[in-house]
């Protein structure tokens, strides 16, 4: 079986191909996935909350917060990704390598 550059075959799992990982081990900070995150822990400690009765607030108005908390992931991804798309261009440019 012939394989490119950059799959691999893993046989330890039965031959499936998988995109090869940077050695390194080691994965980017996704800020905006963080935010998410908290958004929706947020959102459902306040729903657990309001169920126990130690909370009191209209059920609608949780909806809004976990949008614009979602938008506020959404936008942070954005810019993490914009950041470093930069970033990578210029260290190519540096390297005189060409644009992509």
């Amino acid at each position: 079986m012939e394989l490119r550059d950059d799959l691999r075959d893993d046989t330890r799992r039965g031959g499936a191909r998988e995109l090869a990982r940077p050695s390194s081990g080691r994965h980017d900070f996704e800020p905006g996935k963080l935010i998410v995150g908290l958004v929706l822990l947020g959102g459902g400690l306040a729903y657990l909350a309001a169920a126990d009765g130690r909370l009191h607030f209209p059920a609608y108005a949780l909806l809004p917060a976990l949008v614009a908390g979602l938008c506020l992931g959404g936008a942070a991804s954005t810019l993490t990704f914009t950041l470093r798309h930069r970033a990578r261009r210029s260290d190519a440019d540096r390297d005189g390598a060409p644009r992509p």
